[in-house]
């Protein structure tokens, strides 16, 4: 994947989403490239069984972008169980609940 993707960073800000609610300009921060490679990196892994905590989270970011929360909570689920000391996934995990409290 390109090395100026947005996902391809580790930390990803939750500032956006508690600035501005409209789910279509979340969406808006992902090209369909971006989304497109994700999904494919994510196939090719799932195909040789070499998924790792940092592809379900990024999945679950797609799938938060685009307003698919209960997928992307899911996701976030799976990345914790395998990095359950990863900080971010946490925050991320914590944060899609407390999204979903609001809708």
């Amino acid at each position: 994947m390109p090395d100026n993707m947005i996902l391809n960073h580790e930390t990803h800000s939750i500032i956006p989403f508690l600035l501005i609610s409209n789910k279509e300009v979340h969406r808006m921060c992902l090209s369909d490239y971006d989304i497109k490679a994700i999904y494919k990196t994510f196939q090719k892994k799932s195909k040789l069984k070499n998924i790792d905590g940092f592809d379900y989270y990024m999945i679950g970011l797609v799938n938060f972008y685009k307003g698919k929360y209960q997928i992307a909570y899911t996701n976030f689920k799976l990345a914790s169980e395998k990095r359950p000391t990863e900080p971010n996934i946490a925050k991320w995990f914590a944060f899609r609940c407390i999204v979903s409290h609001k809708s």
